[in-house]
């Protein structure tokens, strides 16, 4: 952790891949009046996307549509039918169906989610929000690398080996999802 320009905190770690340190992942720390540390996205290091492609405007029922592209950020607005109540569930899949796949899942009444692990005491979700998921998967990652920020407060970055994201398959409970995009990464 490190402080830089603006009274701003840094912090950043290595997520192993195949067994050793593969991708540098940095966050920037956030305090709130109760003392609360959490993190969020650094605008400065956040992957620059080509224009967003609109999926489905609402999800209300189980969808499914294809990734279209390795390496892509996937954003959309959670709202809630009831303050503290629904869940929702994105599951990640090779193209021969779930089994290998990562899933995404919230829960607003547990005030958690898990992705690869579970974070717990999620910040911001007792009213609309909005969840992004950075997707990014090459032949040196030999797998897939899920970066992604719930309601600009709270990160979770995971790998899941041997993955290549063909489909994404979205559910939910109680909640609606709205301006359900995709987003290719731009090539440096």
């Amino acid at each position: 952790i490190t402080e830089i320009s603006g009274g701003r905190f840094l912090e950043a770690g290595w997520v192993g891949v195949r067994g050793w340190g593969g991708i540098l992942a940095i966050r920037e720390l956030i305090q709130y009046p109760d003392g609360r540390i959490s993190s969020k996205w650094m605008k400065e290091v956040t992957p620059e996307t080509e224009e967003p492609k609109i999926l489905e405007a609402r999800i209300t029922e189980p969808k499914t549509f294809p990734a279209e592209s390795k390496e892509f950020m996937l954003t959309f607005d959670v709202m809630p039918a009831e303050t503290g109540k629904g869940k929702l569930f994105v599951s990640f899949q090779p193209a021969d169906g779930e089994k290998g796949g990562r899933d995404l899942q919230i829960d607003l009444g547990g005030r958690s989610a898990h992705f690869g692990r579970q974070i717990k005491n999620l910040i911001g979700v007792d009213k609309p929000f909005t969840v992004r998921v950075v997707v990014k998967s090459n032949d040196k990652l030999g797998g897939t690398i899920f970066d992604g920020e719930i309601a600009a407060a709270q990160t979770a970055i995971t790998y899941q080996e041997n993955l290549v994201v063909k489909k994404m398959s979205f559910r939910t409970e109680g909640v609606e999802l709205q301006n359900v995009r995709i987003a290719l990464i731009k090539k440096r």
